[in-house]
């Protein structure tokens, strides 16, 4: 259940807001990722005060090609080797990161102008903060011209119900969004569906949410709370899945409290390129993985836990880069 507990924001203090160093952190290891879309998504935002921080596994194939993009968009660029697949990518962004508030994102997002901007304004006030996520299936959408490789598939196709039927939430839990002949389809249900109106029509609202909802695509927190909870618990390298709703729990544990803003939204392309990643992640779906998953998210609920990782410590790793960093 959604606890309706919400506030409104009116009235914005931007230099409150740009005085905190933010860190965008993504991990990848696709071999075509959006980089171009993203750098020019971020370059508008309004809060400019932020680095991106990528963990990257093919680090030596685009490294040239990142550092030209940082300097095309002047965006502050950490860019750095990744040795493995998984949730270990984002503790390792992490570990290399600056700011006092960080920002999960994925490598095929982009974002509206305010998207840091409405971050903060949870952030700020001690919360866990989660957006929304749309998936984008097709090329007819307004930046087209920076997109390559998308599945075009009409809205009245019936191969569009077969497509997004093999989709992980399967198609009654999408809602569809139609923009001429584009389809936009979002999975997260609990947030989109059966709302009032208002929640959409709000500039900024910010409702309380179940701390199992979060979710490593759009979420973001203080620097501290990541640090108390040491990271991602990288147990769930196993295969995909649960390890974003397991830090939720476990922030939850430590004292926070989830906040879910509706109109924080990004996009994320889901064509071939998204696709042929899961070529590399053979445990990715199966039962076994789905089954270790599952033990460790319902083992975070039952045994109240905050902290994972024992075999590291994530706050004396990122204190040792940042001591190295301002030598």
């Amino acid at each position: 259940m959604i606890s309706i507990n919400c506030f409104k924001i009116n009235k914005i203090d931007y230099e409150k807001l740009n005085s905190k160093l933010v860190s965008v952190i993504l991990c990848t290891f696709r071999e075509k990722p959006k980089f171009e879309l993203l750098y020019e998504s971020l370059s508008h935002q309004t809060i400019k005060n932020f680095e991106l921080v990528i963990a990257d596994y093919l680090y030596e194939t685009r490294k040239d090609f990142v550092q030209k993009l940082a300097e095309k968009f002047n965006i502050r660029t950490v860019h750095l080797p990744r040795n493995k697949y998984g949730v270990h990518a984002f503790n390792v962004g992490m570990e290399h990161s600056s700011g006092e508030y960080m920002i999960h994102i994925n490598d095929a997002n982009y974002f509206h102008n305010r998207f840091i901007e409405k971050h903060l304004l949870t952030c700020v006030n001690n919360y866990l903060s989660v957006g929304t996520r749309y998936f984008c299936y097709s090329m007819d959408f307004p930046i087209e011209k920076h997109l390559t490789g998308y599945i075009e598939i009409p809205p009245q196709d019936p191969t569009t119900l077969e497509f997004l039927k093999q989709q992980s939430h399967g198609i009654d839990r999408f809602l569809h969004i139609h923009f001429g002949e584009h389809i936009i389809a979002s999975p997260q249900d609990f947030r989109l569906m059966g709302l009032p109106d208002a929640f959409f029509t709000e500039d900024n609202l910010v409702f309380e949410g179940q701390p199992g909802w979060s979710y490593g695509g759009n979420l973001a927190g203080p620097t501290e709370l990541f640090l108390k909870i040491n990271g991602f618990d990288e147990e769930f390298d196993k295969g995909y899945g649960w390890s974003d709703c397991n830090l939720g729990i476990r922030a939850f544990n430590s004292g926070y409290k989830l906040f879910v803003n509706p109109s924080n939204w990004t996009l994320e392309i889901q064509d071939v390129e998204h696709d042929s990643v899961y070529e590399l992640l053979p445990n990715y779906k199966t039962q076994e993985a789905r089954d270790h998953n599952w033990k460790l998210y319902e083992e975070a609920c039952e045994k109240n836990l905050v902290q994972a990782n024992p075999n590291f410590n994530l706050r004396e790793i990122r204190q040792k880069f940042l001591d190295e960093k301002n030598k």
